[in-house]
């Protein structure tokens, strides 16, 4: 089955920023009454010649950086607003414009508060039937255009900023679940009740609020849809890491966060210093805490959204831990890590295991000998294990699942305590040198092609002739080739002509995964019968197959499969 999970985040918020001093100095209110009744501190304020399509470019650029995901690869885009830069089109089609791509689904969503969540659940639902498979979620409002700035009741609620996501299709779930609800029977609680007639605003322009029915409407729906999503993707309100309400005021998320019972340390809290940013508010507050470390790889993050119709909805997401394999190396890789003892101590066993010349290798280079197959397998095991044992001392948690992209099968096998450290850099050694030796470097090569499907990948590989394989399917979209050296390229040329989007040659110095490697894999049968396994502590994806196996017989026939 296939599902969907967030890969990247990103936020803008605009540079001018209005404090509550400055309420005070024009209308019958002050900071200390602002903050006593809301927690809200600041909040930012678009500039005159700046959209909500603007501030979505930023936070969406911000976004594709963090899921090392071009524009371009983008086949979905998702806008939740209800502030539009026009009546038509679509925000999300100005957005599209603005990123420079074209050709891709986009539309807007309109559920004001609830809508980042509304925009995921659907981004959710179009990757997880299969026709779409890397989508872009935004949650974007300039509410400061439609506010009343005398009426001190609302003016002082509301700021502007976007938040965005990258979504990606996976073999584990991600987003575990989502429930989404309406009764628009309220509308006379929340709302801005003007109408568009002609290209011009019929009525009040302005919003227009029931502070004390929003609050209890509010903290109702969101404790209950916060249950029934949990109950959905078959856990318990525990197994919730972080609860991301959206960020209306301080009140109504911590009177939720205690009709949950959930403890405080557990409620995610920014609207201090944005204030109520509508549909914005959620992705705003993911990305803050992504950013800062506190949401971390196999946290369950409980989103929640409640906005003006009513509409409100919860999503369940979780972050996995993924390790990377060959073609990841960078000399220096561990040098921003440097003093941290976890990190150190890796490092001097490494040293020991592999010799003295081994580390000079790692922080210094050449690039041309670290990608060399027996020196690239242990130095990537060497810092993946390191980062991860750096990542638990400052205080982030094992992951549930764990998975590694080819030799990163290894390092999560390292983390999970299934397999020894000392034990993996004698493994992965061996393992390159079979490897290297099946076939000279130089004479094999692999590549990544993206957005093509399976089957067309497959078949520019067999019309290539020689030998060449699709090796790897990383995600739909996402295959890699291996083989012979000018087999490779004769399929890059075929998968091009299939209409591949990009064909990007791997760093590695053999043909991984392909019949090639035969040689190696039996030769390899032999060293791992011998070797000692531990059952993992958490569980991990099998490449060959998917599986998840915690009989350490089962892990070593797979490594070998």
């Amino acid at each position: 089955m296939i599902y969907s999970r967030i890969v990247g985040t990103g936020s803008f918020l605009p540079p001018r920023v209005m404090t509550n001093q400055e309420f005070a100095a024009r209308l019958n209110t002050s900071d200390e009454w602002i903050r006593t009744r809301t927690g809200i501190v600041q909040r930012h304020i678009a500039d005159k010649s700046q959209a909500s399509s603007d501030l979505a470019l930023e936070a969406s650029r911000r976004a594709l950086q963090a899921a090392d995901t071009r524009a371009g690869d983008l086949d979905l885009i998702v806008l939740a607003t209800s502030t539009p830069d026009y009546v038509f089109p679509s925000t999300a089609c100005l957005l599209q414009a603005k990123l420079g791509i074209k050709g891709c689904a986009a539309f807007d969503v309109q559920a004001v508060c609830s809508g980042f969540v509304y925009a995921l659940a659907t981004a959710d639902a179009f990757i997880k039937s299969g026709t779409h498979k890397r989508a872009l979620v935004i949650g974007a409002e300039v509410f400061s255009r439609i506010l009343d700035w005398n009426d001190r009741g609302t003016c002082v609620l509301f700021g502007d900023g976007a938040g965005a996501a990258v979504l990606a299709a996976g073999s584990k779930p991600g987003v575990h679940a989502s429930v989404l609800r309406a009764d628009g029977s309220h509308a006379e609680i929340l709302s801005v009740p003007g109408n568009v007639c002609g290209g011009a605003i019929v009525g009040t322009p302005f919003l227009r609020m029931d502070g004390q029915a929003v609050f209890k409407f509010a903290v109702r729906v969101l404790e209950e849809s916060a249950r029934e999503t949990v109950a959905a993707a078959q856990m318990a309100l525990e197994d919730v890491d972080w609860l991301i309400p959206h960020q209306a005021n301080v009140r109504i998320l911590e009177a939720t966060a205690r009709k949950l019972g959930l403890a405080h340390d557990k409620l995610v809290v920014t609207v201090d210093h944005h204030g109520n940013t509508s549909a914005a508010s959620v992705p705003l507050a993911l990305d803050e805490y992504v950013r800062a470390g506190k949401i971390r790889s196999g946290h369950r993050v409980l989103m929640q959204g409640v906005g003006g119709g009513f509409t409100w909805g919860s999503s369940l997401v979780k972050l996995a831990m993924v390790f990377p394999g060959q073609g990841s190396q960078a000399v220096g890789m561990l040098k921003s890590y440097a003093g941290l003892p976890e990190v150190d101590a890796v490092r001097a066993e490494a040293a020991e295991v592999l010799g003295a010349r081994f580390l000079p290798l790692l922080d210094d280079g050449p690039a041309e000998a670290l990608s060399q197959t027996v020196n690239t397998q242990p130095a990537m095991v060497t810092a993946g294990y390191a980062a991860y044992r750096a990542w638990r001392a400052l205080g982030g948690p094992a992951p549930e699942l764990a998975a590694g992209h080819s030799l990163g099968e290894y390092t999560a096998l390292t983390a999970a305590g299934a397999l020894r450290f000392a034990d993996a850099l004698p493994l992965v050694h061996f393992r390159a040198q079979a490897m290297q030796e099946a076939v000279p470097a130089g004479k094999g090569a692999m590549a990544a092609i993206l957005n093509l499907d399976d089957e067309h990948v497959v078949a520019a590989c067999a019309e290539a002739g020689g030998t060449v394989q699709a090796v790897n399917f990383n995600a739909p979209g996402q295959v890699v080739i291996a083989g012979e050296k000018a087999a490779v390229e004769r399929a890059i040329e075929k998968c091009k002509a299939r209409g591949a989007k990009r064909a990007l040659p791997l760093p590695v110095s053999a043909p991984f995964h392909s019949t090639l490697m035969q040689p190696a894999a039996e030769r390899l049968k032999g060293h791992i019968r011998g070797l000692h396994l531990a059952k993992p502590q958490f569980a991990v994806l099998n490449n060959v197959d998917v599986a998840i196996e915690h009989e350490p017989a089962r892990i070593k026939e797979a490594l070998v499969r």
